[in-house]
């Protein structure tokens, strides 16, 4: 077996990893250069270090390569080595190198405690990245509550990479401590890549931080928040609200997101859309205190989703086209939600949608197993049919049978808009707006005339109606 044992920069090691050291029979120091180096030697005296492979390589990929065939050959004649170096052992390249040519090795990490003491901030929680990770990892997330360590800054250009990540998060004038050569110092964040030396026993911790006074805030944050404002002793508006007396604000914040997107007004865009995330924040709170479900449970649900339903990706299937990753999405969704009939997906298209959305919907999902006209003409047959039918419902002064016949018209009307590859949402939408542009110019017209709307005849109204559609039409 290989063990990979990360040292502090103390040279501290936990009672298992002192136990390994002891039991191995050859013990290798990556280099004597190390921090804490003097306590290693009293540990393992009989202890080789790495430190002619450094001078002979003539850059860090010959290095690496020439670490991990040294150790190759020791572990030939040794079985049972310890090859100890400063930090963890998971991202340094020699070891990544030395996993991909052997896979009996065991990492472990240095004793974390150890680099807790370097903050100086006693805490019982704290995050703590490599040099590697914190710049590489697209996943980054952490907590600016608790202290955080990033460690193993090897030199200035990843020094530079860590503060600009961190100046994202943070304030330039954000006090950091930084270890050099075994001493800390205390800096401004903006000064985080000027030391006069790096090595890979360079650190750098930031305090943790008030949420008031944090720069940016990230989704921790917000959850935090609202635990704030639904917490003992918080708002007393937010504490009473429930499920349903909040339902209704979702479909606001929506259709005001939609309403920012229509107008391409970006700042209206990014406030609507965190408006929105309130929402799920804020029924995600209800539903924790509840014991319904938490915030975990609805990312955790919705990233398995967005896992399931893309299976072009993820999966065994192939989506070339948009078009394919549609049909793909639909039949994972179908499986997803048990819809093993047509009417069951026709049934599941929400009751709640705009009612010439959901028309709209039912009529696509019909369409696509074949009940649909055969072609455009037979379409408006139908709607005069319908117009027809509403005509005698009316002669008859039937009631009932008129609110049915308006629906059946309605429907009809949606049909011939989809068949034509319209969104009848947005059209109807559309033509609504101009409407109401039209008529304010006719109200503006009459007003500047002397007379109230009131005391006009339709004629003239209707005048002023097409004069704005001549305008309207002239200017576009």
């Amino acid at each position: 077996m290989i063990y990979v044992i990360g040292c502090t920069p103390y040279g501290e090691f936990t009672p298992s990893q002192t136990e390994i050291i002891k039991s191995c029979n050859l013990v290798i120091v990556k280099t004597s250069l190390m921090e804490g180096y003097l306590n290693i030697n009293k540990l393992a005296p009989q202890h080789i270090t790495l430190d002619d492979i450094f001078k002979k390589s003539r850059n860090f990929d010959t290095l690496n390569k020439n670490i991990v065939k040294q150790i190759l050959n020791s572990y030939k004649e040794y079985k049972d080595i310890a090859y100890i170096l400063s930090g963890s052992g998971y991202e340094d390249s020699s070891v990544i190198l030395l996993k991909s040519k052997f896979k009996d090795l065991t990492i472990l990490p240095a004793q974390i405690k150890a680099a807790q003491l370097l903050c100086q901030f006693p805490s019982t929680s704290y995050t703590i990245f490599s040099a590697f990770d914190f710049i590489n990892e697209s996943r980054l997330a952490f907590s600016k509550s608790f202290p955080l360590i990033i460690y193993e800054i090897s030199d200035n250009l990843t020094a530079g990479g860590i503060k600009l990540k961190l100046l994202k998060h943070y304030k330039e004038d954000t006090t950091v401590y930084c270890t050099e050569n075994g001493k800390i110092i205390k800096m401004p964040l903006y000064m985080a890549d000027r030391l006069s030396s790096y090595n890979e026993n360079t650190s750098i911790i930031l305090p943790p931080q008030k949420l008031l006074e944090q720069k940016r805030f990230d989704f921790a944050d917000l959850v935090c928040i609202m635990e704030m404002l639904r917490g003992e002793g918080g708002c007393p508006w937010d504490r009473q609200q429930t499920h349903d007396s909040i339902k209704a604000n979702a479909v606001e914040e929506a259709y005001e997101l939609y309403e920012a997107i229509e107008n391409q007004d970006y700042a209206a865009m990014e406030e609507e859309s965190g408006d929105l995330l309130l929402q799920t924040v804020f029924h995600a709170s209800i539903a924790k205190s509840c014991g319904e479900y938490d915030i975990s449970d609805v990312i955790t649900a919705l990233c398995k989703k967005l896992i399931f339903r893309h299976s072009h990706i993820f999966g065994d299937d192939i989506a070339k086209k948009a078009s394919d990753a549609l049909i793909t999405w639909e039949k994972n969704k179908s499986i997803e939600k048990n819809q093993t009939t047509v009417s069951k997906t026709l049934k599941d298209v929400a009751r709640t949608l705009p009612a010439l959305m959901r028309c709209q919907k039912v009529q696509k999902k019909a369409a696509k197993v074949g009940f649909d006209f055969e072609d455009i003409e037979q379409i408006y047959q139908k709607l005069f049919e319908e117009l027809d039918e509403l005509k005698q419902a009316l002669k008859n002064n039937d009631n009932e049978n008129i609110t049915e016949e308006c629906g059946d018209l309605l429907f009809a009307a949606v049909n011939v808009v989809r068949r034509i590859g319209i969104d009848a949402e947005q059209a109807l939408g559309s033509t609504t707006d101009k409407f109401i542009r039209r008529f304010e110019y006719l109200e503006q017209k009459i007003n500047l005339s002397g007379k109230k709307l009131e005391e006009v005849t339709l004629g003239e109204m209707e005048h002023y109606y097409k004069e704005s559609k001549k305008l309207e039409n002239k200017s576009s």
